[in-house]
Order: C-alpha cells, then structure tokens, then sequence
C-alpha cells in the first residue's frame, strides 16, 4: 500500500515535453477551419491552387463557403460563399486553425482565378495580407 501512496505523490516518470505538430503546408484541395467572423461558425475555407510569384512569394488561392455576407446584388441580400481569394501564405497561416477535409475546387473558383490572373499579371491585383475574416468584412464592405 505504501509503494502506491508514493505513486501519487511521489516521483513519476519523466514525460517528455512535446510541441504542437507543425501544421501541414497548404495545398490543392484541402478544407480548413479558420477563425472566422461572428455568425460564421460553420464557414470553412477551400485551397484552390498554391503558387509561388517572384513579386508576392508563397500566393495561396482559397474559396470561402458557409459565410453570410450581406451582398444588395445577390438573391435575398445575402450570400454564402466568396469563389476566390488570394492570400500571401502567413496571412492565411494566421487565420486557419484546424485541416478538417479535402475536396475539389468548382468552376466559379477557377473563373475567379483566372480573373484575377489576368489582372495580377497587368499589375491590377495583389493578394491579401490580412487575416481571412478581415479579408471577408473588406469583401463585405466593398459590396455596399
């Protein structure tokens, strides 16, 4: 009985420390959690394409669903999903917490993509570098 009261209080076994595994990096397909705007609790985020740019570094190009994103031109004023965005991959390590699924990108975010390409190769676009959900209030507020 002695030898189990010790156990309690007494010496244990060295455990060793551990560190949070590092997050996988961002690729194609993947659906993550981030932390997301209040009322957006299911909202998650889509990685569509990972590129690197010689002006922009790491460019990660993601779609944003489950949102509820007041938008006067969509029907019943409100909309659920933005196709594309790009991001500078530390603004989006920022936001997103959790790698919860895979799935393939749809053809709205390619058209997004291609868009943006255009315009980013005319020196018309960049990416963000904010976090996700600020990134969705300047997309919410540009729509006013």
């Amino acid at each position: 009985m002695i030898s189990w009261f010790r156990g309690l209080f007494g010496a244990r076994p060295a455990v060793a420390a551990t560190s949070p595994a590092a997050p996988p990096p961002f690729a194609a397909g993947q659906v993550w959690r981030y932390d997301h705007r209040p009322g957006e609790e299911g909202s998650t985020v889509h990685v569509i394409r990972v590129e690197s740019e010689p002006r922009s570094g790491t460019v990660v190009h993601v779609s944003v669903h489950g949102l509820r994103l007041r938008n006067p031109m969509a029907p019943g004023g409100t909309s659920d999903r933005i196709g594309h965005m790009p991001f500078a991959e530390d603004a989006l390590r920022r936001s997103v917490r959790d790698l919860v699924g895979e799935r393939d990108a749809d053809a709205a975010a390619q058209e997004g993509y291609d868009a943006w390409r255009g315009a980013f190769e005319r020196g018309e676009a960049g990416v963000f570098t904010v976090t996700l959900a600020e990134a969705v209030e300047m997309m919410e507020l540009a729509l006013q």
